[in-house]
């Protein structure tokens, strides 16, 4: 609890809210299959490996909808890799947990 009140007054000194809600509203509303007929079909586009990072605690992007993201790029023929991290920091495990982060990168 106490990081998150850390991370809560870091954002408040460094960032103006309103670019907050417009990044916020650009994430919700972004749509990789715009301009596709399907979802399928925007995904067959990408030629590059993909990483999914899942962790476990994170409510914002639960790691059941990226594994499942990563199981539909395998699905239409791409190379894509899962792998979930085990951290208590939510969303924020990414900025927390180097260790586990720097082994999910060197798959």
């Amino acid at each position: 609890e106490d990081y998150l009140y850390y991370q809560g007054e870091s954002l408040v000194k460094r960032f103006d809210a309103n670019s907050y809600l417009y990044i916020s509203r650009a994430m919700d509303l972004y749509d990789v299959s715009e301009g596709y007929p399907s979802l399928e079909a925007a995904l067959r586009r990408l030629r590059s490996k993909a990483l999914f990072i899942g962790i476990r605690s994170d409510f914002l992007f639960p790691p059941a909808h990226v594994r499942w993201l990563a199981n539909q790029v395998r699905l239409v023929g791409g190379d894509s890799t899962y792998v979930e991290l085990d951290s208590p920091h939510g969303h924020d495990a990414f900025l927390k947990e180097w260790g586990q982060m720097t082994n999910a990168l060197t798959i």
